[in-house]
């Protein structure tokens, strides 16, 4: 009896140092990468931002939005990606046999887009490479994706206001309703930042750009947005912009230009 009971406490025992071993090791693990964070997130700046937003074209709804944003400068490279979103909760109709209709369960309706660019500046210019993603609800977009490669500079280039131009070639792979679509464009873009000295940290932006499509001329998309970021208390702000999408050919019983405005409260870290 004094033997099987002294066996039970050295496993006991070793099964304990074992789990002690292991707490250790993990606990200097998590030590080791949160030691680490720093390095990997030093030069990005980061913002996260929520609020509301209205629409006009392929709906006339009011929904919530959230986005985020991160960049890194480093040197003459230049990373940007972005999430954002924005949803409306919508009651489903149904069609009874004799025609009527009724509104019954509620459904999550909105978009959703990514975008990932990359700048390499030399000189004067740069080449970029981009990846965007989008889905549309109020459009009936199932799905858009755009991978882009070409050359930019900027007109100007100053602390206050920079004024850049690009374009090149792009692959846009698509689906409206039940139609696909994959087809080559070409790819043209402006932005504009302006932070006057007047305006007391208050920035402004500008954007437009151009999908047109190589096979069918007649084919192109426009997307153009601009607006103002406000300095609140702290690292907050608000968001203020307002957004026109255009498609010369969106597909039966789509319209061909989407509107939006919105007002967001961002936090940048």
């Amino acid at each position: 009896m004094k033997t099987t009971t002294t066996l039970s406490f050295v496993a006991a025992f070793a099964a304990a140092s074992a789990f002690g071993d292991a707490v250790a090791d993990a606990t200097a693990t998590a030590v080791d990468l949160a030691e680490k964070i720093p390095d990997a997130t030093a030069g990005w700046e980061t913002k996260l931002s929520a609020g509301f937003e209205t629409y006009s074209g392929n709906t006339d709804k009011d929904a919530v939005n959230g986005r985020i944003e991160t960049q890194k400068s480093d040197g003459d490279t230049v990373v940007i990606a972005s999430v954002d979103g924005a949803w409306e909760q919508q009651e489903k109709t149904y069609v009874r046999e004799d025609g009527s209709t009724y509104t019954d369960d509620e459904r999550t309706v909105g978009n959703a887009k990514f975008d990932v660019n990359v700048k390499e500046r030399f000189g004067g210019f740069f080449v970029y490479g981009a990846v965007n993603g989008k889905h549309d609800g109020f459009a009936d977009l199932k799905y858009r994706f755009v991978e882009s490669v070409g050359l930019g500079t900027y007109l100007l280039d100053e602390d206050a206001l920079k004024f850049s131009v690009e374009g090149g070639y792009a692959q846009v792979q698509e689906k409206i309703g039940s139609e696909k679509e994959d087809y080559p464009a070409l790819r043209f873009a402006e932005r504009i930042d302006y932070k006057p000295d007047w305006a007391e940290g208050i920035s402004f932006f500008e954007t437009a750009s151009i999908l047109w499509d190589l096979d069918d001329t007649d084919h192109y998309l426009v997307s153009a947005e601009a607006g103002a970021d406000i300095p609140l208390a702290g690292s907050f702000s608000l968001v203020l912009k307002a957004a026109v999408d255009y498609n010369s050919d969106p597909g039966e019983g789509v319209d061909k230009t989407d509107r939006k405005v919105l007002a967001q409260l961002a936090y940048t870290f």
